[in-house]
C-alpha cells in the first residue's frame, strides 16, 4: 500500500529477461539516497521459481518491496491481446494494464522497462510534476509515427496521421486514477 513517502514503481519481465530486472532493482536500489520506501510491482509472465527467489534476494528489503502480479492475472477478462508478429512480446503490452491492478491508493507510478540501468535516484523522476496529464513520456528518436526506421509501419492502417508524436512506452510517469478515468 502506497503512502506519500513510497516510491511506486512496476516493471514487467519474463524468464528470459529476468536478469535485467535484478540489474535493474539493484540499480535503482544502488542510486536512491532519499528516505522514501520503493514499492516495486513485478508483472511477471513466467519468471521460473527459482530465478524468482535469486531476484528476491539480490534485493535490499529495507530499501525495496516486491510485490510479484502473475502475467495472466493482470489483463481484464473483457480484454483481448491481440496476435501480434512484430518483435513486441506479451510483457511489452501488460504494462498498459498496471493501473487497473495497483491498488487504489496509488496516486502515481513509474514504469520501467527492465532493460534500464537507473544511474540517478529515482526520486528525481518521482517528484516530477505531471501538471494535471495523464502521463509524462520521452519522445521517441523517431519522433513521429510515420517515419520509415523507428515509427510505426502500420501507422495508416491505425488510422494516425502521419505527423502524430511517438514516444518511448519503456520509461513512463502514470497518474493511474485519470488513466482509469480516462479509459
Amino acid at each position: 500500500m502506497q503512502t506519500e513517502t513510497n516510491i511506486t514503481i512496476v516493471a514487467a519481465s519474463d524468464n528470459n529477461y529476468a536478469i535485467l530486472l535484478a540489474v535493474l532493482i539493484k540499480s535503482i536500489e544502488m542510486n536512491h539516497h532519499t528516505g522514501e520506501k520503493i514499492d516495486l510491482h513485478i508483472i511477471d509472465d513466467g519468471i521460473s521459481g527459482s530465478t524468482r527467489r535469486r531476484i528476491q534476494q539480490s534485493s535490499d528489503p529495507s530499501v525495496t518491496t516486491l510485490h510479484w502480479h502473475r502475467g495472466k492475472d493482470v489483463v481484464p477478462g473483457h480484454v483481448t491481446i491481440p496476435a501480434d508478429k512484430s518483435s513486441f512480446p506479451l510483457t511489452a503490452y501488460l504494462r498498459l494494464f498496471a493501473p487497473y491492478f495497483l491498488p487504489l491508493t496509488v496516486r502515481k507510478f513509474i514504469f520501467l522497462d527492465v532493460d534500464m540501468v537507473v544511474r540517478k535516484d529515482i526520486s528525481l523522476l518521482w517528484h516530477t510534476d505531471l501538471g494535471g496529464r495523464t502521463l509524462g513520456a520521452v519522445a521517441d528518436i523517431s519522433r513521429v509515427v510515420s517515419k520509415p526506421y523507428g515509427g510505426i509501419s502500420n501507422y495508416r492502417e491505425l488510422g494516425l496521421d502521419p505527423g502524430s508524436g511517438y514516444f518511448n512506452s519503456g520509461l513512463l510517469l502514470v497518474d493511474p486514477a485519470r488513466w482509469r478515468q480516462d479509459d
